[in-house]
């Protein structure tokens, strides 16, 4: 199951409660949003985060450029693994 966003995810694992671990056993669930707390549910979550640090500084740098045109560019997100809590810049504040 791909959940679109935290608000939907926190929605879902809202209902998920009433349900017994072996409910989960053949699931996969994938959401496009980070939440650390989902390294602690009983069933693994793969989430995906945007980068939010790489996409400031890219904008900062067609700001400083000059650029005028129209410009594409794509930004990757990251991936964070089940049952990890991710490892960016203020992660050892909580």
């Amino acid at each position: 199951m791909f959940i679109n966003s935290i608000r939907a995810f926190e929605g879902i694992v809202s209902e998920f409660v009433h349900l017994p671990s072996e409910a989960f056993e053949q699931s996969v669930f994938g959401c496009y949003d980070y939440d650390p707390f989902a390294a602690f549910l009983e069933f693994p979550v793969h989430m995906v985060r945007q980068n939010s640090n790489q996409l400031i500084a890219t904008a900062f740098e067609l700001v400083d450029s000059g650029v005028t045109d129209p410009v594409l560019i794509q930004v990757d997100p990251e991936l964070i693994p089940p049952r990890t809590v991710y490892n960016g810049p203020f992660s050892q504040l909580g």
